[in-house]
């Protein structure tokens, strides 16, 4: 049966369109936990191996599938998190910038000073790109 195919593969039923006995709010959920559960523990296998493969085994560059469209939240809560990552010195907003998939700012390595305008426009001069792919 279709259940018994989505316990197999580690496939949340609702994804493949069975809410009988859902315990998951909504889609974005189920979403997330399909990303983090299913897909994850094999894609970073694959990694693995593209990289030995490609690169060596001793080389620093590697190959990251990026899955954070699959397990980040809504923007929302999700920029309120950086704000505060960033106001309680956890993550600097070149750490912000990589996690969303942007490159990093000059100045962007350093913590705002405390009680900063935080509104004011970011620099406008890019970095080089890192070494990932």
């Amino acid at each position: 049966s279709t259940e018994e195919m989505a316990r197999i593969y580690g496939v949340p039923p609702p994804l493949v369109g069975i809410w009988d006995h859902s315990s998951f709010t909504n889609a974005e959920t189920a979403g997330r936990w399909f990303a983090q559960f299913t897909l994850t523990p094999w894609l970073v296998k694959i990694e693995a191996e593209f990289s030995r493969v490609i690169f060596g085994p001793s080389s620093p560059s590697c190959i990251m599938f990026d899955l954070n469209g699959l397990t980040r939240g809504d923007p929302n809560q999700r920029w309120s998190t950086y704000d505060i990552a960033v106001k309680d010195r956890i993550l600097t907003p070149n750490e912000i910038r990589g996690l969303e998939g942007f490159s990093p700012i000059e100045g962007g390595d350093d913590f705002p000073l405390v009680g900063a305008d935080l509104t004011r426009p970011p620099p406008t001069a890019p970095l080089p790109p890192q070494n990932v792919i």
